[in-house]
């Protein structure tokens, strides 16, 4: 191979007619494969690259020596352009089927508690009204595909409240015992149930006498960890959900409202203590008295898994009632905690980028009326806020941020948002939201992190 090179060189005419031939092959190829590629895009660049161009040529006819130069015409093969015509994805909308049938015609119904561990994965409560027979039933829905499907678990001998999953298979409900008629003051019974197949069948781990109205929440941050909130008290599970404890108030007469654990050891409680002021007569009759409270905000951090609690934050506010509406945080440095003044319908958004240490209100923000029902923390400056309307007729909806609460977008009923009482999402993009309209209830879904979403019609017969 070295010997035919060094022929090439001192035989320079005999090169250059080699170097047509090669490049006339070369166009050859390049013209047959263009005819058969079926990606025109690269077929276009392959031909380029092998039609030499004008200042090629001048290049190495210029490298000839003078005294051995030879006259060389060349036929420039024109370049090979093709028009793509591009292909056209049309956007799907997924046939929603579903796997229960209940008639309608019975009784009202609204969707609640709802709680989504992947992309597939999902649970939500329906509540059932005025089912004949008996008060109130629920049925707790789950989703393996996405919400394309739903099944239903059977009716235990209870209300479910609030679920909370810690995998596909592993979940604890907060639920009332039995099926009573319910009125806030009423003594009732909560119960904390687990199941280990999904939802399909639960067990009693806990059983305790409350007041109906009175703060209730569940969490489970994985199989060995889950908290619950029953009555205002805080409740700590160990053994793996066999052993429930009750822990100690973090201040005398504090009712915990909501809880929240970015981790297995780092968590957060918001709630108020209330201390009585004076008895206020609201007319001549003596069993119209009632106490007027002073309410001061709270919220305790943890670090040790729910075994201590420590102070981060405290506000007294007066005579009207104040409660936290929730706590939520995107990682265990950046969270939000909102407090709902009832007697002025106003609120507070606060926000901390350490963790809770500090405590920095965002801006004042509408609490009631529409009533905001809880936060979701999805990155350090978007949160989600579902609204009700209550009695109406003010609208519902999802009210929104994505520049740390510098400023709020509404998304209402023009957009198919009507009544929500509750919105998770599981990554940045993918997020749910419930819609509890007066005559027609789903859920919303977006993949694109709010920007447009899609119904997922939840259709009974």
């Amino acid at each position: 191979m070295k010997n035919f090179f060094r022929h090439l060189q001192k035989n320079k005419l005999l090169a250059v007619g080699l170097l047509i031939l090669l490049i006339g092959a070369g166009i050859i190829i390049a013209v047959i494969h263009t005819s058969q590629s079926p990606k025109a895009s690269n077929v276009t660049g392959q031909a380029q690259s092998l039609v030499p161009t004008s200042d090629a040529l001048n290049q190495n006819s210029d490298s000839q020596d003078s005294d051995e130069s030879a006259t060389v015409t060349l036929t420039a093969t024109p370049k090979i352009t093709l028009t793509v015509t591009p292909t056209v994805t049309p956007t799907v909308t997924p046939t929603i089927i579903p796997a229960i049938e209940v008639d309608d015609t019975k009784y009202d119904y609204d969707l609640y508690s709802l709680d989504f561990l992947d992309e597939n994965n999902g649970w939500v409560i329906r509540w059932n009204y005025n089912d004949p027979g008996v008060h109130n039933t629920t049925s707790l829905l789950h989703t393996k595909d996405g919400g394309n499907h739903w099944e239903a678990s059977a009716n235990q001998d209870c209300l479910l409240q609030k679920v909370s999953f810690a995998d596909s298979e592993t979940g604890w409900a907060l639920a009332l015992e039995g099926h009573p008629e319910l009125t806030d003051g009423d003594p009732v019974i909560y119960q904390i149930l687990k199941t280990e197949d999904g939802g399909a069948n639960w067990s009693l781990q806990l059983s305790s006498e409350a007041v109906y109205g009175d703060n209730c929440d569940i969490t489970a941050y994985d199989k060995d960890h889950a908290y619950a909130i029953i009555g205002g008290s805080l409740y700590r599970m160990e053994g793996g959900g066999n052993n429930w404890i009750k822990e100690d108030s973090p201040v005398k007469d504090f009712s915990a409202e909501h809880i929240f654990f970015a981790d297995a050891e780092n968590g957060w409680v918001s709630g108020a203590v209330a201390t009585p002021v004076t008895s206020v007569q609201s007319s001549t009759d003596a069993a119209d008295s009632f106490q007027q409270m002073n309410y001061t905000v709270y919220v305790f951090h943890t670090a040790d898994g729910g075994r201590s609690w420590k102070q981060q934050f405290s506000e007294e506010c007066g005579t009207d009632w104040n409660k936290t509406i929730g706590i939520s945080f995107s990682d265990k440095e950046n969270g939000w905690f909102m407090i709902c003044n009832y007697g002025t319908f106003g609120g507070e958004l606060y926000n901390t980028r350490n963790g809770g240490s500090d405590w920095e209100k965002v801006c004042d923000i509408g609490g009631c009326r529409p009533y905001a029902q809880e936060l979701e923390a999805v990155t350090p400056e978007i949160l989600w806020i579902p609204k009700h309307s209550g009695a109406g007729p003010i609208e519902g909806g999802l009210s929104y941020t994505v520049d740390g609460g510098k400023s709020f977008n509404f998304i209402g009923e023009e957009s198919g948002f009507v009544n929500s009482n509750g919105v998770e999402f599981v990554t940045p993009s993918l997020g749910w939201a419930i819609m509890n309209g007066f005559q027609d209830k789903y859920l919303m879904k977006t993949v694109d992190g709010g920007k447009t979403w899609d119904k997922v019609a939840l259709t009974y017969k």
